[in-house]
């Protein structure tokens, strides 16, 4: 899985709260779109996983906020394959207009990693 962390100044769920989404938009692979709302909600988040605009019921997303946003999606879901390029970047909006969105040009780059990440990354 793929698993974002949103740092903020304050509390990230004090910082979202009056936002509508947090957007994160991917350009490869293209046409995902991932949107987690309900920050001010004592309902918890809800999270929305598209595909070319369309609504996709069935991914595995997750998403909580607290001190930090962490949103967690399936690579299965994302259909990419290890070391398959991925760019995205992450946008909050509220009342349909871009509040703040990072990074502030281009996007975030990296390759999906392969089975033997952890293992290469962290050997003693």
């Amino acid at each position: 899985s793929l698993f974002l962390r949103v740092d903020t100044l304050d509390k990230a769920s004090d910082t979202f709260a009056p936002t509508d989404e947090v957007r994160i938009r991917f350009a490869s692979p293209e046409g995902i779109e991932l949107r987690i709302s309900g920050f001010g909600s004592d309902d918890g988040l809800t999270t929305t996983f598209l595909r070319k605009k369309r609504k996709v019921g069935k991914a595995h997303v997750e998403a909580a906020a607290d001190d930090i946003l962490e949103v967690g999606v399936a690579f299965d879901d994302l259909r990419v394959r290890p070391n398959d390029p991925m760019h995205f970047f992450v946008e909050v909006l509220r009342d349909g207009q871009s509040l703040d969105r990072a990074p502030g040009e281009g996007s975030i780059e990296l390759d999906v990693p392969t089975a033997d990440f952890e293992q290469l990354m962290w050997q003693a």
